[in-house]
């Protein structure tokens, strides 16, 4: 089970996706866009800047905040580290339809550093200011794990499960080389989406976009996925 400390669930959230104290009449809150601003913020808030040589902060505290929103809704998170503080999280989705293969969905925690002198606002506030929300990450890429995020919640809740199986990963150390999430390629075995050799044709969502291969790969930095 995930650990670490507690985080206010985002606003309109339910904890379990049952009905809480107060408002037994109201159905449960089933819209992705009811928490992704406050997921984001709370992403934003949490300090992962990356200096390229593990004297950062990590990304331990926001990949237990991951882990936490996933398991609220009933999936099971592992979190991966390869390094202490370099912090990764994978959980598996299954779908409906065994015979299709996984799609991966995976977005970076970690940031770029970001001097609060240079900025309008504190980088690490994850304030919003005449509509827009600001902070470091909020465009690349803690707003894409935050909609994921809630994207997956809102589903969870629903009960409706995907036809294909989707595997998440919220992984450490994109912004310099990926070094701290790489090597566990080798625990998807069983996963099949990436092994030593890619023979089978697989489907992944990036920051980047989308996209299928069906040539042997040694790992997925080779196709320019991490």
């Amino acid at each position: 089970k995930p650990g670490g400390a507690r985080w206010p669930a985002p606003a309109l959230a339910r904890q379990d996706g049952g009905m809480t104290a107060g408002d037994q009449h109201e159905p449960p809150v089933l819209d992705p866009a009811a928490e992704v601003v406050e997921i984001c913020r709370n992403l934003i808030r949490i300090d992962t800047t990356n200096t390229g040589d593990d004297t950062g902060p990590g990304e331990r505290k926001a990949a237990e905040y991951v882990a936490e929103l996933l398991a609220e809704v009933g999936l099971e998170p592992e979190i991966v580290e390869l390094s202490p503080g370099r912090t990764n999280v994978l959980a598996r989705w299954e779908g409906t339809d065994s015979t299709l293969p996984p799609l991966l969905v995976h977005g970076h925690l970690d940031v770029v550093p970001a001097q609060a002198s240079d900025w309008s606002y504190d980088p690490f506030a994850g304030e919003i200011v005449d509509g827009y929300l600001y902070g470091r990450g909020a465009v690349d890429m803690k707003d894409f794990d935050a909609m994921v995020l809630s994207v997956v919640r809102a589903r969870r809740r629903a009960g409706t499960p995907p036809r294909r199986t989707i595997v998440l990963a919220f992984t450490a150390d994109e912004e310099a080389g990926s070094f701290a999430f790489d090597d566990e390629m080798m625990r998807w075995r069983d996963w099949k989406i990436a092994t030593p050799q890619i023979t089978a044709r697989r489907q992944l969502v990036t920051s980047l976009g989308s996209c299928s291969f069906d040539e042997p790969r040694d790992d997925l930095r080779a196709l320019g996925m991490f």
